[in-house]
C-alpha cells in the first residue's frame, strides 16, 4: 500500500495512533443502511473484496466506504473474525484501514476491541524504541470506538475480557486502555493492586496507583491499608521523580493538612538533595524544581509548614520555603514567608528562597528587589548569585 499523505492522515499511524479526534480534515462517519446502488466487487471471498475498495488515501470511515463496507458485512457475518485473522500480518498502514473497517461495523465487531488497543500498544512501543526523544499519546482507538458505537458498558467489558484471558501484552494494553475510559472496572482494579503488590520498584509502583486512580476516580481517597502506607513511605524515596510523584498522589488521600504538607516537604527535599549533587545537576535536575508548583499549599503560614521552615535540615527548610512561595495565600504573606530565607546559612535555603520569590512575582515580591541585587553581587555561592540574577531578570520583565 503506498504511503498516506492526505489530511485524513490525522487518524493514521505516527500522528496516526495519536489523541485526535476524528475531524479536522477528515469527513466525520455518517453510516447509512445500504441502498439498491451500493455495489460490491465481483468476488465471493469478502476479505478480497474488502481490500479491493478499501481506501488507499483517505478514511475507510468516509459515507461511501463505510457503506460499502457494512453491505459486506451483512452478506458476509464473518467478516469480523476475516479480518481479526490477517489484521496482525499487515503493515502498520493496512492495520489502520482494516481497524477502521472494524469501527464502522458497529457493534456487531466489538470482540475486536482487544486487538484493536494491543495492536496500538505494540505500535506505540515500536515508535518509542525507535524514536526515544518522542512521547506519542494513545487515543485512535478511543476515537475509532465513538465510531463503532460502542456503549461504555461495552468497551469496559471487553477489555475486561482482554485483562482476564490475553497475555502479558495484551492484559498491559487492557489496563492501560481502561485508564484511558475511565472504565471503574473491578477487574482492572485487581489487575493493577496485584502488580503493584509484586513489583519491588517504587517508581512502578507509583505508575500503578496512577492507573488505579485514572481507572476509578478517587481510588485514593480511601485506599487498601498497604497501598496507602507504601504510598506514604515513597514520599521519601531518593529518586526525586519517584519522590515528587509520590507527594502528589499523597494529596489525593483523605488526610489532615498537617500531614499532606509532611510528605510533600519530604517529596520537595529529595528533590533539592538531588539537586545539590553536581553530577545530577549536570544531567538537567534543575527542571525538577517546576514540580513543585503542582503543589498547592492552601495556607503557606500554616503551623506545620511554619515548623519545617525552622528544621533542622536545610533541605527540608528549603522545601518549605518553596511551597510556602507557591501557597493557595496572598502575594504579600507568601514573600512574608519566604524572605527570611535569604539570611539563611545554607545555600540550598537561600536559592530556593530566591527560586520562589521570582515565582510569586507582582509587586509583593519587587520589595525584595535591593536584597536579591545585593545577593547577586555578594553572595559566596555561584549558584545562588546565578538564580538571584535570574530572579532580578524575571522581575523586571526580562528574559
Amino acid at each position: 500500500m503506498p504511503p498516506l499523505n492526505t489530511p485524513c492522515t490525522a487518524i493514521l499511524f505516527s500522528a496516526v495512533f495519536s489523541n485526535i479526534a476524528l475531524g479536522a480534515g477528515c469527513q466525520s462517519v455518517d453510516i447509512l443502511e445500504p441502498t439498491a446502488s451500493t455495489t460490491l466487487p465481483s468476488t465471493s471471498d469478502s476479505l478480497a473484496a474488502l481490500f479491493e475498495f478499501l481506501p488507499r488515501t483517505s478514511s475507510a470511515t468516509v459515507p461511501d466506504v463505510a457503506r460499502k463496507i457494512r453491505a459486506l458485512h451483512r452478506r458476509d457475518p464473518l467478516l469480523v473474525d476475516k479480518i481479526l485473522d490477517v489484521i496482525d500480518e499487515r503493515s502498520d498502514a493496512e492495520r489502520v484501514r482494516l481497524m477502521e473497517a472494524l469501527a464502522v461495523i458497529g457493534p456487531d465487531a466489538a470482540k475486536a476491541v482487544p486487538t484493536m488497543f494491543r495492536l496500538e500498544r505494540e505500535y506505540l512501543e515500536r515508535l518509542r524504541a525507535t524514536n526515544p526523544d518522542i512521547s506519542p499519546v494513545p487515543g485512535h482507538t478511543i476515537s475509532l470506538l465513538r465510531v463503532m458505537r460502542l456503549d461504555q458498558a461495552d468497551i469496559v467489558r471487553e477489555l475486561e475480557r482482554m485483562i482476564r484471558e490475553g497475555d502479558a501484552v495484551e492484559a498491559e494494553a487492557g489496563i492501560l486502555s481502561m485508564a484511558m475510559i475511565r472504565g471503574n472496572s473491578r477487574v482492572a482494579i485487581e489487575a493493577v493492586e496485584r502488580r503493584m503488590r509484586q513489583t519491588p520498584h517504587d517508581s512502578e509502583f507509583l505508575q500503578f496507583l496512577s492507573l488505579a486512580e485514572s481507572i476509578r476516580p478517587g481510588y485514593l481517597r480511601n485506599p487498601p491499608r498497604d497501598v496507602r502506607e507504601r504510598l506514604l513511605r515513597a514520599t521519601a524515596d531518593e529518586n526525586p521523580a519517584a519522590a515528587l510523584l509520590a507527594a502528589r498522589l499523597t494529596m489525593m488521600l483523605d488526610l489532615p493538612e498537617e500531614q499532606r504538607i509532611t510528605h510533600a516537604v519530604s517529596a520537595v527535599a529529595s528533590v533539592l538533595s538531588y539537586l545539590s549533587d553536581p553530577d545530577a545537576e549536570k544531567e538537567g535536575g534543575g527542571s525538577g524544581l517546576l514540580a513543585v508548583r503542582e503543589f498547592r499549599i492552601e495556607d503557606g503560614s500554616s503551623p506545620a509548614l511554619l515548623r519545617e521552615l525552622k528544621d533542622e535540615s536545610a533541605y527540608r527548610r528549603g522545601a518549605a520555603g518553596l511551597l510556602a512561595a507557591f501557597s493557595r495565600s496572598p502575594a504579600a504573606k507568601r514573600v512574608e514567608l519566604v524572605a527570611p530565607l535569604l539570611d539563611d546559612p545554607d545555600p540550598v535555603v537561600r536559592r530556593s528562597a530566591v527560586y520562589g520569590l521570582a515565582a510569586s512575582g507582582g509587586e509583593a515580591a519587587a520589595v525584595t528587589a535591593p536584597k536579591l541585587e545585593q545577593i547577586r553581587q555578594t553572595d559566596p555561592n555561584q549558584d545562588v548569585r546565578e538564580e538571584a540574577a535570574s530572579a532580578l531578570r524575571s522581575l523586571h520583565g526580562r528574559p
